[in-house]
Formats: structure tokens, sequence, C-alpha cells
């Protein structure tokens, strides 16, 4: 139901989105800004959910101790990686959005550089709200992950029907909700509140996830790549 749900959600996004602004540069900076998070999710965010369950699963069997360390270190970690690719993008916006439309003026780059940015906060989010569903899946609290997609696009459509239909509506729509989510879902995992010096013991086993992690990150960019590859022109 919730695929279904998120589904229609998208739809009627694009259509709202094509109602408010037809063909124009506005509707083309809409799709240019999602470029990046719908790219980061495929190649890092699956990757990262994939890679942390069965990594973590392996700690918890050995130590319950051990396994919040590792957990809590991991997810620090990711969180500031999250961060730190939305800070270069904000930081590149003016380089990659002429990157990304490359027929554009550079006026239009200019303008369109905000509504970038605030869509480059959204691989935050995304790093956030994956690391937190592998934990909470480890503790049998099942978050589908069209849960964020109902939210991104639930956000856009009421920033379309109840604000001034604008880029920057739409794009702020799409983040808030997802800052909710990853507020409670972070006070329902009390272990990441542990205390420093039990973070400490865990570090050795934390740098040990990226071995875990790295073929992971490669299957999941050989797919995307591949699945780009195969596209019609």
């Amino acid at each position: 139901m919730l695929a279904i749900a998120s589904f229609l959600l998208g739809f009627l996004r694009d259509l709202f989105i094509a109602r408010s602004f037809g063909l124009s540069w506005e509707a083309d900076l809409i799709f240019v800004a999602l470029i990046l998070p719908v790219f980061f999710e495929n190649f890092f965010g699956l990757a990262l959910r994939d890679a942390m369950i069965p990594y973590l699963q392996k700690l918890r069997s050995q130590s319950e101790a051990l396994f919040a360390s590792v957990a809590r270190w991991i997810y620090w970690r990711v969180m500031l990686m999250g961060l730190l690719a939305s800070t270069l993008a904000i930081v590149g916006s003016y380089w990659l959005l002429g990157l990304l439309a490359p027929g554009w003026s550079t006026a239009q780059i200019e303008a369109g550089q905000l509504v970038f940015c605030i869509g480059a906060l959204l691989v935050t989010a995304q790093a956030a709200l994956y690391c937190q569903g592998a934990l909470l899946n480890m503790d049998e609290i099942f978050l589908l992950p069209m849960t964020r997609t109902v939210l991104l696009n639930s956000g856009a459509i009421i920033g379309i029907l109840f604000f001034k239909p604008t880029d920057i509506a739409i794009f702020v729509g799409m983040l808030l909700p997802q800052l909710g989510l990853i507020l409670v879902q972070h006070r329902r995992i009390t272990y990441l509140r542990m205390p420093r010096k039990a973070e400490l013991q865990g570090q050795d086993q934390g740098r040990g996830f990226g071995l875990a992690f790295a073929p992971v990150l490669l299957a999941a960019g050989a797919h995307v790549f591949d699945r780009a590859w195969r596209l019609p022109l």
C-alpha cells in the first residue's frame, strides 16, 4: 500500500509541477536539482543499508555492548559524510549546475543556485534516514523505504498547494518532513546517546566496516552505471 501511495503521490507531484510551471526553466530546475539526491540514494544509500545490517548483526552476536558502540561510531560518521557531501555540493553549486545543465546561461545558473543548494541538503537527510533505517531494522522496527518518498512527495505537494508555488517552496516542503522523521527516529535509537568512553571502545571494529562496505558500494555503483548505460538516447 505504501508503495502505491508513493507512486500516486509522485505522479501528483509531477502533475502539480507541470500545471504550475509548464514547459519552463523553473520546471527544469526542479528536476535538475533532484539529480544529485537521486544519484546519491541509488549509489550510496542502498549500499549503506545493505552493508550495515549483516555487519552489525555479526557484532551483536558477539556482544551487545560492542554492537552499540560500533553502531554509534558508524552512525555519526555517516551523518558527517552526508553533511560533507551536501556542503561540497553547495560550495560547488555553480560548477555542478553548469555541468548538469550545460545549455543554461550564466544568469539562469546563478538564479538556480539557491534551489540547488536546498536540494543538496536532501543528501544529508538521505544518509541519516538510511543509516537510521538499518539500525531500526536491527531492533525489529521495520520502516519501509517508501516512507521517505511518501514524505518527500507529500511535502512537495503541500509546498505547491498551500504556499506560493515556487521552486524553493517545493524543496523546503520535501526537506522539512524528512528532518522531522530523522529527529523522531534518532530519539528512538537510545544507544546513540551512550557515553563517549563506550564509543571509543568500538573504533577499531567501526573502521573495519569500511572493508565490508567497499564491495557493496562498488556493486551498487556498477548497477547504477550499467542502468544509465542502457537508457535509450
